[in-house]
């Protein structure tokens, strides 16, 4: 018996903005992932979203 944790694939969906940052922008994009998260019935884990420079 293997007692080793399985990790599932998982996929990153990248944003490109070509426009300063604003509060706006970060808005939208949160609803967007949001309305991922709540588009389907997730195996793993919901969408969520993740700032790098925040």
């Amino acid at each position: 018996m293997h007692s080793e944790r399985l990790e599932h694939e998982k996929q990153k969906l990248i944003f490109y903005v070509a426009q300063d940052l604003d509060q706006y922008i970060r808005s939208k994009v949160q609803q967007l992932v949001n309305e991922v998260a709540a588009s389907r019935i997730w195996s793993i884990a919901l969408a969520n979203l993740y700032w790098p420079n925040r």
